[in-house]
């Protein structure tokens, strides 16, 4: 999508066209393979580092999920909850620990 053929891809996909599948298909075998070796060296050095940076991604994907998040009493409530569920994990691992 970021490259701007995601219109190539889907239209590959419904007309079955080969020549376009086939590439993509390495490209998402080999690519899932690098990012899974990359995953697995950076908990197994960095653990909290790594798992940090997981969370933030899905934190900051939330305001691209919902673009018409207002700042109205029940968004104000669903980020304070949110807040809290944070602080709970984070006491939760401090008494694992």
């Amino acid at each position: 999508m970021t490259m701007g053929i995601y219109d190539i891809y889907l239209n590959s996909i419904s007309n079955i066209n080969v020549s376009i599948l086939i590439p993509m298909g390495i490209g998402l075998i080999l690519g899932s393979l690098l990012i899974l070796k990359l995953m697995q060296y950076c908990l197994n050095r960095y653990y909290s580092e790594t798992y940090y940076s997981i969370i933030g991604f899905v934190v900051g994907s939330v305001f691209i999920l919902l673009p018409n998040l207002t700042f109205s009493i029940n968004g104000i409530i669903s980020i304070c909850i949110f807040v809290i569920g944070l602080l709970i994990g984070f006491m939760f691992e401090k008494f694992e620990n």
